[in-house]
């Protein structure tokens, strides 16, 4: 009987736990655990992928539950088909949501699958070796093949891609710059001698305000007195018309009434002496009747007309009033520009907010002072 020495004993032991350990690298490696648990295969389909390589893990919610398997192009569907063979126990639903993503900014991508419906879970609807079809009895979800629509998500080259496209987009932006100050270094000298020019006009402005305002006030006391005096000269007249205007009617109707007692006190003698004179005296009756009425209208009519001449006197006057303190605010809004624009000569290019400048007379009035 050989004799097996302690150091051959040692090599063997070695040798064994070499080639177990390889095997269980080799399992790790190639995701052979597959082939030996209840394992199924699902086909995510995406218009594009780009960094996912045969092998990548696939997790739900970050717990790896599978492998991919083979990635290839269906010419019938047009997009990309991803082969995953994952646990059949694992919690993936139809509906779940597919992401390709990466543990870093250089790591490989991988599959992660989130969400599902509780009661869409793979475990829940399919035996093994069973299917469910549509209505056209196609399988559409099978144990051996379920299709999974996934999102597109661009690659780390995509990115750097656009980031090329982003960095080309911002050189030209950068160039249009350059080729911009000169037009805003124009435009800058231009406001300048706008704004030079601009203040030697205030100053004139200025200048001719302050020399215009004694005369265009002197202008508007004058009016004010011609106004005032033509007004009390008016009223007196225009109150004689009237009066003699209330006298006519009374006038017209006295002489009405004796020409119709007249007519009555002589109507039996005309009538006596002929039926002519008697008909030309209805005749004249009749036309001093229609002369009377006549009166009463054109009285009515003296009576509107001195009605709104009454009227037009008071509008006037008010008019008149309205004017001259309008004017005297229209001086005094001149002054306060003409100062407000000495001291800023930039507010002709720049609107400033709107201020209501008060009536001479009321109490909140104060004038301008340089």
């Amino acid at each position: 009987m050989a004799v097996v020495s302690a150091s051959e004993v040692k090599v063997g032991i070695m040798v064994v736990l070499a080639i177990t350990l390889l095997v269980a690298l080799t399992i790790s490696v190639g995701d052979l655990q597959n082939l030996f648990s209840d394992a199924i295969t699902i086909h995510i389909v995406t218009d594009k992928i780009a960094g996912l390589e045969p092998y990548a893990p696939v997790t739900f919610s970050g717990v790896r539950i599978g492998t991919v398997s083979d990635i290839r192009f269906d010419e019938e569907l047009g997009k990309v088909v991803i082969d995953a063979a994952i646990d059949r126990n694992s919690p993936v639903a139809t509906d779940s949501e597919i992401q390709f993503t990466a543990a870093g900014l250089l790591s490989p991508l991988y599959i992660d699958i989130t969400g599902g419906s509780s009661d869409r879970k793979i475990k829940k609807l399919l035996k093994k070796g069973s299917s469910i079809s549509d209505a056209t009895n196609q399988p559409i979800l099978s144990a051996e093949a379920i299709y999974i629509p996934a999102k597109t998500y661009y690659s780390f080259g995509d990115v750097m891609a656009m980031s090329g496209r982003i960095t080309a987009a911002l050189d030209k932006v950068e160039a249009n710059l350059d080729a911009l100050y000169p037009t805003l270094h124009q435009l800058g000298g231009f406001i300048e001698n706008v704004s030079r020019e601009a203040d030697v006009i205030l100053k004139e402005i200025d200048q001719l305000a302050v020399a215009a305002s004694p005369k265009f006030l002197s202008i508007l006391n004058h009016a004010n007195t011609m106004i005032q005096d033509a007004s009390a000269q008016m009223i007196p007249a225009l109150q004689n018309v009237r009066v003699g205007a209330e006298r006519i009617p009374a006038l017209i109707s006295q002489t009405g009434n004796g020409v119709t007692g007249l007519i009555d006190k002589t109507g039996g003698l005309i009538d006596a002496v002929s039926p002519e004179v008697s008909h030309t005296a209805e005749t004249l009756r009749a036309t001093l009747l229609d002369v009377k009425e006549r009166m009463a209208v054109i009285e009515k009519n003296l009576s509107t007309l001195l009605t709104d001449v009454d009227q037009l006197v008071v509008d006037n006057r008010e008019e008149l009033d309205h004017m001259i303190r309008f004017l005297e605010q229209t001086s005094a809004n001149l002054n306060d520009l003409s100062g407000q624009l000495a001291k800023n000569p930039w507010r002709i290019l720049w609107k400033t907010e709107e201020r209501k400048i008060p009536l001479r007379e009321s109490p909140e009035w104060k004038p301008f002072k340089e």
